[in-house]
This record gives structure tokens, sequence and C-alpha cells, in this order.
């Protein structure tokens, strides 16, 4: 009730994760039949890195929703995306365990990338 209840403000913000942030509106998203927007996918992510790195080892990449956009469409080189994003999705840079990619396609679909 208290993130879906009728007469409740939508920009309250309900989630605080490193950087992501996350609405009423937004978490409207988890909602049956409603379409899934990739910022509930990377507050995930970086959630899950977070939680990585408090183990103190090696461990899974969680990438952002947007990561396929950065690297396709903007022209990003592996190094570049690297360097963006180890801060805050990435641990033991060059031990991962695995690498976890949500993808969208075209707004029809999501899948979950998965690299060993």
């Amino acid at each position: 009730c208290f993130i879906f209840g009728d007469g409740l403000k939508d920009d309250k913000w309900l989630v605080e994760n490193f950087g992501h942030s996350l609405s009423r509106l937004e978490l409207k998203d988890l909602l049956p039949e409603t379409w899934l927007h990739g910022y509930i996918l990377t507050a995930v992510a970086c959630k899950l890195a977070v939680d990585v790195r408090a183990w103190g080892k090696n461990g899974p990449w969680y990438l952002p929703s947007n990561f396929e956009d950065l690297v396709v469409k903007m022209g990003w080189t592996p190094k570049k995306a690297v360097e963006n994003y180890k801060n805050l999705y990435l641990c033991g840079t060059f031990e991962c365990t695995k690498i976890y990619l949500p993808m969208n396609d075209e707004n029809r679909h999501w899948f979950l990338i998965v690299v060993f």
C-alpha cells in the first residue's frame, strides 16, 4: 500500500541507492502488465554490484540497462566502457566471474545476456 496506494504523491523518492533513486511513479513499473523500464534494472544492477564489492572479493559484473546503447550506438571502446563503469558496476576489473547485461529489443522485450 505504501508504494502503490491511491492518492499518494508519485514524486516521492522511495529508493536511494548510490546515485540511483526511484520514485513511487517509477516503482509502479513493477505492477503486473506494466512495461518495465531500464531505470529499474539499472538500480538493481547498481545494488548488486555494491553488494559484491562489500563482500571484498571478485564476483560478477552487473551492467546497467543503457550499457549497450553507450557501447554500440555511441562507439565506446571496451576500455572506455570499463573505465567509465568500473567504480559503480564492476568489481575485480580483470577477474570477474560472470557478466550480466540486460538488453532491450526495441521496447518490445527484455532479455538477459550472461557471459561466463
